[in-house]
């Protein structure tokens, strides 16, 4: 017969790792950019170009998920992730420093204190998205004579 004592111990361990592992995957949240740096360990850092979600950038003893635009963000790229570049499948190892990209990611929590960033697709581009020809000649305007 088991005590109420280790009832309760198990039906804690069973709800500490339901929360644990509802914490990893649960939301993605999405930042873009430039790629500054591109790492061999498979990292990418860039300065984010809207807010964004992530561990928090201020001293220790500030807790704040949110970073204003201009942050830095960096993220761990897993090998098996989607990773685009000019809408074409790619590889980790075509990504370059000044690619804008736009990264889906997700917030992984370790251990209870440690967060970090690891990206779930990566989408790049050589250079930015420009208007192409039709849209750039209807936005001119129109002389009437």
């Amino acid at each position: 017969m088991t005590s109420a004592r280790s009832r309760l111990a198990v039906a804690l361990a069973i709800g500490f790792a339901w929360v644990t592992a509802s914490l990893h995957g649960a939301t993605r949240f999405t930042v873009s950019g430039k790629i500054q740096a591109v790492t061999r360990d498979s990292h990418i850092s860039l300065f984010a170009d809207k807010p964004f979600y992530g561990p928090p950038t201020t001293p220790v003893g500030v807790v704040a998920l949110w970073n204003r635009a201009g942050t830095l963000f960096m993220s761990s790229v897993p090998i098996a992730i989607p990773v685009t570049l000019d809408g074409k499948k790619a590889g980790f190892g075509e990504l370059k420093s000044g690619q804008y990209v736009v990264v889906e990611y997700e917030l992984v929590v370790e251990e209870a204190v440690i967060v970090y960033c690891a990206a779930t697709r990566v989408d790049a581009h050589s250079a930015p998205a420009g208007k192409s020809n039709s849209q750039k000649q209807t936005s001119k305007k129109r002389r009437v004579i």
